[in-house]
This record gives structure tokens, C-alpha cells and sequence, in this order.
């Protein structure tokens, strides 16, 4: 539609929206969980009016009705397949095996873990890999804007399949802000100046070893960006 942004700009903007709610999110689930108290004192003095109560009466199922709720007092669910649990779902929580409960959770009712400290690995050798590569990854896109800004005139130029690449990236997202009515536009990356326009009846051809690139109705301008600029 006229004066609207194009799909692909909608895309981006839908998916930094999602992101910084994301974090957003994240960010709060985990300052909830920061300032969590523990309540080991309460399921103490709990359990001790179960194991003073008579399991044959109706004591147990009135105190557990009360304190958590679970008025049939029975396994809900069905265990997953690799679940070693050897109980029913007909089986009261009475009668069932003792579950597992790991000893600082028991213990001090928390689940923090204690003990000394994982040494934090070694990783210098591969930050010096990263960075080895990071800086090959440079000069390579150094070179390949070179190519690009040697040549003159880009229609009827011969470049590699590199260089058609960048190329591409560059005029893709000119086109992007230019929209559908737009005459012209200039993008800026790196050490190159893209100025796309509108020109009918125009067409710009490049060549590279995997065929050609015809761009229809457009002029592509490749300049230097200074130092300054």
C-alpha cells in the first residue's frame, strides 16, 4: 500500500518487538524468583499433625483437605513413560512409595547448591581462534567492497560470485527504504555509498561465473565513504 513500510520492514520491527519482550519477560521471572521465602517451617509443623494423626481415621484426609487442598486425596495424572513411579493413579497418597526429595530441599528447604565451585574453563585458545577468524571474516569483505568499488561502471562488469553477494545485500536493502514509489535512495555500509534509482527504460547487467543479473528500471552508483563521513 502507498506510504506504508514494506514486508520485509514490518518483519524486522515484529521481530525486535518480540525480542525486547522476551527479555522483558525473562527479566521478571527472575527477579520473582529471587524473593521466594522458604515455608520448611510450615510443612514441618504440617507433617508432624499427620504423623501424630490415626492413618485409619478421617484426621488425614480432613488435615490434607485443609492445608493443600487435595480433597480425593489420590495420584492425578498418569506418569510418562520413563517415569519411575511405581504408584497408580488409584492409589491414595497414603499408601504410596515415599518420593524422592533431595537433601537441601528436606533439609533447609531451599534448592542452592553448595560445594566448591566449578573452575571456569580455559577458553583463551578459542577467543584467539574467534578473533583470528572474525579478523580473516574482515579483510575478506575488505577486499570483496574493493572489487566492487573498482569497478566504473557496474553495468556490464564481471565479478565473483562474492562480490554479486554483497551486491546483492546492498541494492536488496536500498530497495527495502525506497519503497514502491520512492525515486532514490542512499545506503551507507562499510567503506561503500549505494545509491539506487529509478531510471525506466534502464537496465544494469553484471556478470558473474554463475550467470547474469539483469536489474531492470535501476542505476546502481557504488562511491567510497571517507574516513570523516
Amino acid at each position: 500500500m502507498p506510504g506504508q513500510p514494506s514486508r520485509i520492514a514490518r518483519l524486522g520491527k515484529e521481530a525486535i518487538a518480540a525480542v525486547r519482550t522476551l527479555t522483558l519477560n525473562l527479566t521478571r521471572l527472575s527477579r520473582v524468583g529471587v524473593g521466594a521465602s522458604s515455608r520448611r517451617a510450615d510443612f514441618l509443623r504440617l507433617a508432624g499433625f499427620l504423623d501424630a494423626a490415626d492413618p485409619n481415621g478421617a484426621a488425614v484426609g480432613r488435615i490434607v483437605a485443609a492445608s493443600l487442598g487435595l480433597y480425593p486425596s489420590l495420584h492425578y495424572g498418569v506418569a510418562a513413560a520413563d517415569a519411575d513411579d511405581p504408584a497408580p493413579t488409584t492409589m491414595s497418597w497414603w499408601d504410596a512409595p515415599r518420593a524422592a526429595v533431595p537433601v537441601s530441599l528436606r533439609a533447609r528447604g531451599d534448592t542452592t547448591n553448595r560445594g566448591r565451585t566449578t573452575p571456569i574453563a580455559d577458553r583463551s585458545v578459542a577467543q584467539r581462534l574467534v578473533r583470528h577468524r572474525r579478523a580473516d571474516e574482515a579483510d575478506a569483505r575488505r577486499l570483496v567492497d574493493e572489487e566492487l568499488l573498482a569497478a566504473a561502471d557496474l553495468d556490464g562488469a564481471r565479478l565473483s560470485s562474492e562480490a554479486l553477494a554483497r551486491l546483492q545485500q546492498l541494492v536488496g536493502r536500498s530497495l527495502t527504504q525506497l519503497g514502491v514509489h520512492g525515486a532514490s535512495h542512499e545506503r551507507t555500509e562499510g567503506a561503500i555509498s549505494c545509491t539506487v534509482r529509478r531510471q525506466p527504460g534502464r537496465t544494469t547487467t553484471v556478470t558473474c561465473p554463475e550467470g547474469d543479473l539483469s536489474l531492470r528500471g535501476l542505476v546502481i552508483v557504488l562511491e567510497r565513504v571517507s574516513a570523516g563521513g
